[in-house]
This record gives C-alpha cells, sequence and structure tokens, in this order.
C-alpha cells in the first residue's frame, strides 16, 4: 500500500466536501466566547481541516479550523436536521440568497484552484481530480484532455433558492503545474480556472459587518442591488464615537428618495427640474455627483450607508444644496401651498425638498445657543461700557 499523501487527514478523520456548511463562533482575546455564530460554506479542501470558504456576506478566504484559540465553537451543519442545540436560539449570521448558478459555478472553480495552488506552495503532494459521477444507468464522462479543467455538469435553473442548501457543485479542479515556492502561488491572484467562471478574490473576512450588505448577483453575474430592496435592508447602529455631530439623517433621506425619486439619479433631476435649475447653478454639480456616488455605494458596492459616517456627510452636502435653492421649488410662483400640505396632509416636509427636519431642528437649536451666546456677550460689554465713566465726569475730575 502506498505511503500516506503529505498533508492528507489522517485515516478515519472527517474530511467535509465543498458544499456542506459549517458553524463557527469565534474567540475573544482573554479566551472570552462572542456571542453569534457563523454560517461558512466549504469551497474547497486544503489540507487536515483547513478550507477555502465563503461568509455570507460573500467574502472568500482560508480557514484553519485546527487553531483551537481562535474558536470557541466549530459545528458542522446538517440541512436535513434540526439546527445544533447550542447554535439554536444563538444570533446567527446565515446565508440568504447565494449568487446564482453560473457565478457560484465560477466560484467553486476558483476555490479549487487557490486550493491546489495553496498545496503547491506548502509542498503537499497534489490531490488526483476525482471525474463527475454519472446518473444511475449512464455511462460515466469522459476525462477531460490533459492540462485542461473538467467542466461541471450543466446546472438546473433555479436550483439555488433563498435559504436553500448549498450551490450545486462542480467536480474537483485537477492541480495546477508545480511552481516554485514564492513564484506566483499566491492565494487570489484572481485567475478564473480554465476561462470558465468568475474571477475570486480572497480577501479578509467580513461577516458581521454592520457597514455592509451581503452582495447579489443579477441574472448576468453582475453585481447588482435594487435601490428599493437596499434601503429596506439597511439599519443604523449607535456608536458611542460616532464623528459626525447631529442627527443622523441618511436613512431618512433615502427612504424620502426612495418615495419621491424613486432613485438618487432620478430624484437630482427631478429636483433639478422643479427648482428650474441649470448645471452651471451653485452646488447643482456637487448634487448630481453626490447623489451619483450613493447610487454606486448601495448598488453595486452593496454598503449599509446608515452606518458610515462618510455617507452621512455626503448626504448633508445633498441637503445643504437643497436648502441654497428651496425658493425656488415650483419656480417660485406664487400662492404656492406647501404649507397648507404640511398642515392637513400630514406631511412631515414644508416643500418637496430632501431635507431632514432633524436636521433643520437640529441647525435652528445651534442658531439660537450662538445667537443667546452673542446677546450674552453684547450685554457685557454693554454693561462693562456703563461702568466706565464718561467723558464729562472724567473732565470735571
Amino acid at each position: 500500500m502506498a505511503a500516506a499523501m503529505v498533508g492528507a487527514p489522517p485515516a478515519g478523520q472527517l474530511v467535509l466536501d465543498p458544499g456542506e456548511e459549517l458553524f463557527v463562533r469565534y474567540s475573544f482575546r482573554g479566551g472570552a466566547a462572542a456571542a453569534q455564530w457563523h454560517a461558512r460554506l466549504v469551497l474547497a479542501w486544503i489540507h487536515d481541516i483547513t478550507y477555502v470558504i465563503m461568509t455570507p456576506d460573500n467574502d472568500i478566504y482560508i480557514e484553519d479550523y485546527a487553531v483551537d484559540a481562535d474558536f470557541a465553537g466549530v459545528r458542522v451543519r446538517d440541512r436535513a436536521a434540526p439546527l445544533p442545540p447550542d447554535v439554536n436560539g444563538q444570533p446567527l449570521h446565515d446565508f440568504g440568497n447565494f449568487p446564482n448558478d453560473l457565478v457560484m459555478r465560477g466560484i467553486y472553480r476558483q476555490a479549487a484552484f487557490d486550493a491546489a495552488q495553496e498545496r503547491v506552495r506548502l509542498g503537499l503532494a497534489p490531490v488526483a481530480a476525482v471525474a463527475p459521477v454519472a446518473a444511475a444507468g449512464a455511462a460515466p464522462p469522459p476525462p477531460p484532455p490533459a492540462g485542461l479543467l473538467p467542466l461541471p455538469p450543466p446546472v438546473a435553473a433555479g436550483a439555488v433558492v433563498a435559504g436553500g442548501g448549498a450551490p450545486p457543485l462542480p467536480p474537483p479542479v485537477a492541480p495546477p503545474p508545480a511552481v516554485p515556492a514564492g513564484g506566483g502561488a499566491a492565494i487570489g491572484a484572481g485567475l478564473a480556472a480554465g476561462g470558465v467562471g468568475l474571477p475570486v478574490a480572497l480577501g479578509v473576512a467580513g461577516g458581521g459587518d454592520v457597514r455592509t450588505l451581503a452582495v447579489k448577483y443579477d441574472s448576468e453575474g453582475k453585481r447588482h442591488r435594487e435601490f428599493r430592496e437596499a434601503v429596506l435592508l439597511m439599519s443604523e447602529d449607535d456608536f458611542p464615537d460616532y464623528p459626525v455631530r447631529g442627527p443622523r439623517t441618511l436613512l431618512w433621506c433615502l427612504r424620502f428618495i426612495l418615495e419621491n425619486g424613486p432613485t438618487p439619479n432620478a430624484w437630482h433631476g427631478k429636483w433639478r427640474s422643479e427648482c428650474k435649475l441649470q448645471n452651471t447653478d451653485p452646488g447643482v454639480e456637487l448634487h448630481e455627483v453626490s447623489l451619483r456616488v450613493i447610487h454606486h455605494w448601495i448598488s453595486y458596492d452593496h454598503c449599509n450607508l446608515g452606518n458610515l459616517a462618510s455617507a452621512e456627510l455626503l448626504i448633508r452636502h445633498v441637503q445643504m444644496v437643497e436648502e441654497k435653492h428651496k425658493d425656488k421649488i415650483g419656480g417660485g410662483r406664487p400662492g404656492d401651498l406647501s404649507d397648507e400640505r404640511h398642515l392637513f396632509g400630514g406631511s412631515e416636509m414644508r416643500v418637496n425638498l430632501c431635507i431632514s427636519p432633524a436636521l433643520t431642528a437640529y441647525v435652528a437649536a445651534e442658531l439660537q445657543k450662538e445667537s443667546a451666546i452673542l446677546k450674552e456677550r453684547r450685554k457685557a460689554r454693554e454693561e462693562r461700557n456703563l461702568l466706565k465713566p464718561d467723558k464729562n465726569e472724567r473732565e470735571k475730575k
């Protein structure tokens, strides 16, 4: 019998297959356990109990589950059984929608290729490629030509569903040719193996990051999330060191845009039209660019803007520009019924502008404070002047 392959798990040790899922709970420094469990999708095995995994936020990286100090618990998920007792009922960052089938095929292939490269970098023997298992009664498919990666079988449309099992798997990928240590075998090189699928870079873990939303893909495999859907998913968490003074207005403004735009770009066009402004008018270009940045932050970058201080500052600029031109709304025609709409329509806005009432109240309060301070200073100056003898009294003396 041939000797065991270097890096292979000991006989009888469980090896997770691509497509299986784990629950992990991390340990903080000092040994305290985190409260939240995190789901992990196994993409490829490297050695022992080290895998290429994917998080619910679609971050992909290598994780070694033998490092006991890093984990307070690791549980294997069984989709046919209830959640493990110590996971059930606890905070859980789980998978929602997986990317579409085409994207997942590319992700699995790239992960297998990267795992093979990592084995070469570590000086481990390559893992032999396994041919796909044929359906009962069907002849097995022929092996791929030498040097080519085996193509995965066709995947039925709609096989990936929200909250369902892991996406369909392609067969294992043949290992890459050996390369010298340090000779380009770095993880995350962005190479789409065999030209099939999409490049996937291995990055830093992002599970549980309150600044991001899970990445979503459209039918063509492109990153995209609808503005309405993203706004409804956004949250606003409290941070003791939040650097922007005053009320947080981002979510209010996004919901206003959703109702009146219904997208950032559409709202800019509507606002400019109602105010009868030109691109050359002060602040109009800043308004357009700011809303375009917000649009890309949401639809492509999948940012949870409610927790980004930079986004709050940017939306403050949008509101500042609209405040500057508020008298031009509706072309400044007389007889505007905005006050009546405010009184009888239940609206929070005096006019149809993306300006948060909370910010308006905050600015008014700050101006009132400044006015009170200036008033007290003026009174103090007047009192000091009253205590000084006038010129005639000084001359009499």
